[in-house]
């Protein structure tokens, strides 16, 4: 028996199918639980090695990005919905 994958589900011709799992609901791996984590000290990464000069004054001080509003108050709006 040729167990090549034909058809549209397949990506990759030359794949092939070598089982089945009995239960498609499986996870690899396990929900986060925020409240378990617990970080110590400060980060020591020093990302600016790595930046050109323009991205290492953007990471220094974003703020410099900052575009003006381009209007002093917000338009009126209105939405409309049903349930």
């Amino acid at each position: 028996m040729d167990a090549t994958c034909t058809g549209s589900r397949s990506r990759d011709p030359g794949t092939m199918v070598i089982g089945h799992l009995s239960n498609s609901n499986l996870e690899a791996a396990k929900n986060i639980e925020a409240d378990r984590l617990l970080f110590r000290g400060e980060p020591s990464f020093d990302p600016l090695l790595y930046l050109t000069e323009e991205l290492r004054e953007t990471f220094a001080g974003p703020e410099t990005l900052r575009r003006p509003p381009p209007y002093a108050k917000a338009p009126h709006t209105r939405v409309r919905g049903s349930y």
